[in-house]
């Protein structure tokens, strides 16, 4: 399971978990949990009975936990996935998701896994952890994946474990409370043998040992978790009161915590430096900038939809207490509520004991503010830089390298540089790097240019714009990498085909990447929830035009249409008609069923197609859409291999053959290698079948 089991088997631990910790009792910066009492009593005090209570910088929800049994709903949410793991652990467990009983018997198994030589122990092992603890992380976090992909846990029960490895790892680390560093006297004695002097804590070198979190069952039905940036979060929540605890300095909180983030999320990334730390600036926060927090502060502000706004921000932070006064006197009047608390040292070699002052402003709304979550600005700018740059709309990220940074704006600010290049800023005023007139392609910048010229695309895309309800098209694809990719291949302004429209992701990205889209779709389920989903999101409506492509992309070239770019995700043969398992199957403790039809079900009513037939119907489509098409436009199509009867069919390349046929000029195959998918077993212990988590997105060009 992803390493060499070591030898030294006193590691296993043989033990029952023993449950009830709860989210205070981890070592966490920024912590409230002494301050509770003090921020329940200021909130209860101004609202009285609250309804729902939303915390947009949860950490590890101590507050929303505090709030929990106090309202009807609870809303917590944070950048790092590792809190978004531990919040929905203890927020969202019910008794229709988790099973105890069950959990506590996969912990006692967990605690039992034999150490693994694997990624864990090779970068953490004598720095954070002992080895011995290194090896079991790395055979419990293994464990945990293959406990989910066998069906033996659910997605929240998987969270649970998540939870449980989070805070034993925690407990024996080779630190202070975070991981920005760790303390070098990992293989001395707790305590010097001449001076007595301590050099390390006792507890690093206990066995790491998982417990049950002291999860209740009851009352979670209806709270929400998000892991996204609060920002961004703040205009689509609707809540009675808004709790703001953003970073106070400049200490970013994924420096801190990047060893349990990179446990977490398990994706093995390459670590560099002493203190092996991952590529992680999309994980980072304006908050802890001090050229950016004010201005993150106000733009969060203006877009809240709370009528109660409480922001948590002591006496030392960034933002000037003149400045949070202004920014939320927009709103409403602001109230300033304040208590001394003492706090020891910073966490990295000082213990002097001082004291802080604890300060909650207090707003209500009594202004109104306009929201449009998916109105984006379509035109390019070219102006003077403006006193205010947060007065304007805020634009939806794209790019700057590395991925979840600012995006590539349409509408953003520019400023003449060196060679007739002009250095581009953000909605956010972030320098994007220099553009070049010569760009006939697209708006990016010389650096984000080098970013979108990776071969392969690893940018975790999050389940947004109705996620759920598009996904009854098993096929859909998120609509941001479809605005990724637009804006790599088109400039502002310009316009978009896509044969193959489906639920509308491309014409999704293309309304959030300002430009103009036409999909055609012969299903008209698809196009009712394409066009639910654009009235729920307020996204403005492409033209979705119902019919066979073959007829309907004749009529376009007969009306004069001509379009920049086609971007399509095809129906992939067979793959809507496939079973997901031979016969019957079953899972433990569970009868036996019938094989399950694939989750993408039947795309349209017609009847099952040889692959032949199936490459014929392609052929006759892109020979439709390519009148369409501008020379020298380009042709990007999502397709996906897969393995049936017995072999491995690489579609991708048939189709690759295809277009080559028709005159298309092949010029790359990008890897778009899907984070959010599970991996499964198959074939196991009799034949090497493969998981599929990637998907070829090919690229030709159309020449003149």
């Amino acid at each position: 399971m992803g390493g060499e089991p070591i030898s030294h088997t006193s590691a296993v631990v043989e033990r029952t978990p023993t449950p009830g910790f709860l989210p205070q009792n981890r070592k966490y910066l920024g912590s409230k949990y002494r301050l509770l009492d003090f921020i329940t009593e200021t909130i209860v005090s101004r609202v009285g009975s609250v309804e729902v209570f939303a915390d947009l910088f949860a950490g590890t929800g101590v507050v929303a936990n505090a709030f929990r049994d106090r309202c009807t709903k609870v809303i917590a949410n944070d950048l790092l996935y590792s809190n978004y793991a531990v919040n929905r652990a203890f927020l969202a467990s019910t008794k229709a998701t988790v099973s105890v009983e069950k959990t506590a018997e996969l912990i006692e198994r967990l605690n039992r896994c034999a150490p693994v030589c694997g990624y864990a122990h090779a970068n953490y092992s004598g720095t954070y952890f002992t080895g011995e603890n290194a090896a079991r992380i790395d055979g419990i976090r293994d464990a945990i994946e293959t406990f989910y992909a066998e069906g033996r846990c659910s997605e929240q029960e998987r969270l649970v474990l998540l939870t449980s490895l989070l805070f034993a790892a925690d407990k024996v680390a080779n630190t202070v409370g975070q991981y920005d560093a760790f303390l070098k006297h990992i293989d001395a004695p707790v305590c010097a043998a001449d001076s007595g002097r301590h050099l390390i804590d006792s507890n690093v070198y206990k066995p790491l040992i998982l417990k049950l979190p002291a999860i209740e069952l009851s009352g979670n039905r209806d709270n929400e978790v998000f892991n996204e940036d609060a920002n961004d979060l703040a205009a689509r929540l609707q809540a009675d009161v808004l709790y703001l605890d953003p970073p106070y300095n400049t200490r970013q909180y994924v420096d801190c915590y990047h060893v349990l983030e990179n446990i977490c999320l398990w994706n093995k990334p390459l670590l560099k430096g002493k203190t092996r730390k991952f590529e992680r600036d999309h994980l980072k926060s304006r908050y802890s900038r001090k050229n950016e927090a004010a201005r993150a502060l106000r733009e969060l502000v203006q877009a809240a939809r709370g009528e109660h706004i409480f922001l948590s921000y002591n006496n030392e932070g960034i933002i000037a207490e003149a400045d949070i006064r202004e920014i939320l006197g927009s709103r409403g009047k602001v109230e300033v509520v304040s208590r001394e608390y003492a706090v020891f040292g910073n966490g990295a070699g000082s213990a002097r004991r001082r004291t802080l002052q604890e300060r909650i402003f207090y707003c209500r709304r009594t202004a109104s503010l306009a929201h449009s979550v998916g109105s984006r600005s379509a035109t390019p700018a070219s102006r003077e830089r403006p006193e205010d740059p947060t007065e304007r709309r805020r634009q939806t990220e794209l790019f700057a390298p590395p991925p979840g940074s600012s995006p590539a704006d349409p509408a953003a600010e520019r400023r003449p540089g060196a060679n007739g290049k002009i250095e581009m800023f953000d909605a956010r005023g972030n320098s994007r790097g220099f553009y070049s007139p010569r760009n006939r392609l697209n708006d990016l910048t010389g650096r984000e240019w080098v970013y979108w010229s990776k071969s392969v695309i690893n940018k975790p895309y999050p389940p947004n714009l109705q996620h759920k309800l598009r996904s009854s098209h098993g096929g859909q694809k998120p609509p941001d990498l479809c605005g990724d990719l637009i804006e790599v291949f088109t400039k502002a302004g310009q316009r978009v085909l896509d044969p193959f429209a489906g639920v509308g992701g491309t014409l999704l990205g293309a309304a959030l990447r300002g430009r103009e889209a036409v999909g055609v779709e012969v299903n008209s389920q698809w196009i009712e929830i394409y066009r639910e989903v654009c009235r729920l999101e307020n996204v403005p409506e492409q033209r979705m035009i119902r019919g066979d492509s073959r007829i309907v992309l004749g009529q376009l070239a007969g009306q004069g249409r001509r379009f920049d770019l086609l971007l399509t995700d095809v129906p992939y043969w067979r793959m809507d008609r496939n079973e997901q398992s031979k016969g019957q199957y079953k899972r433990v403790g569970q009868r036996q069923k019938q094989a399950r039809r694939s989750k993408l079900k039947a795309f349209n009513r017609s009847a099952e197609q040889s692959k032949e037939q199936w490459l014929e119907q392609m052929r006759e489509v892109f020979a439709c859409s390519l009148p369409l098409l501008r020379d020298k436009g380009y042709v990007v199509v999502f397709i996906g291999d897969m393995y049936h009867g017995g072999r491995y069919h690489m579609l991708s390349s048939d189709l690759a053959s295809l277009l080559c046929d028709l005159g298309l000029i092949p010029k790359a195959n990008l890897i778009w290698y899907d984070v959010s998918k599970s991996l499964h077993i198959y074939g196991y212990q009799y034949e090497y079948i493969p998981s599929m988590i990637h998907q070829n997105i090919l690229v030709f060009r159309k020449q003149a």
